[in-house]
């Protein structure tokens, strides 16, 4: 007696094929809005460090402008926006919000330097210290969403003006 062999797939192979590519479907489809929703996030970020360098940038134009008419009435006021016209950069208390999403202010505060070797200080410090006028820490922050970036550096009236 032969046995006769049936062509074709049966419903419990079909089920299973279908099964797999649901599956591999809806990984893959996973992973891609996995991807992209991080590479948003990522654009947004380096978004925001071209926002912090450019407002560093902004100060020293400011400062090569005239520093003791652009920064040194900026010292110790508290957080300020940028905002730039057709004249150049310049500070406000206005918020200004950049592309609908990014809130950038830059902080001017006062430098001491160590009276032993001119080292920055901080205002705290127990050592004898002295004012520098001629330098101020620049504090620049981006915010967007539920995130913020800080940076940190220092600006002196390098043409005296």
């Amino acid at each position: 007696m032969q046995c006769k062999r049936e062509q074709g797939i049966g419903i419990a192979e079909a089920i299973i094929v279908i099964s797999i590519i649901s599956v591999s479907f809806t990984s893959l489809l996973g992973a891609a809005v996995f991807f992209f929703k991080n590479g948003l996030e990522a654009s947004d970020q380096v978004q925001a460090i071209f926002l912090l360098d450019e407002s560093v940038e902004a100060v020293r134009f400011m400062r090569d402008e005239s520093f003791l008419l652009n920064i040194t009435p900026l010292v110790g006021t508290g957080p300020q926006y940028l905002d730039m016209d057709a004249s150049g950069w310049s500070a406000t208390s206005t918020n200004i919000l950049i592309d609908n999403i990014y809130t950038r202010t830059v902080e001017l505060t006062e430098v001491y330097r160590r009276n032993s070797d001119d080292v920055i200080v901080p205002s705290t410090s127990a050592d004898l210290k002295t004012l520098d006028p001629g330098t101020v820490e620049v504090t620049t922050t981006v915010n967007w969403g539920s995130n913020t970036l800080t940076a940190s550096t220092y600006v002196t009236d390098l043409y005296e003006n």
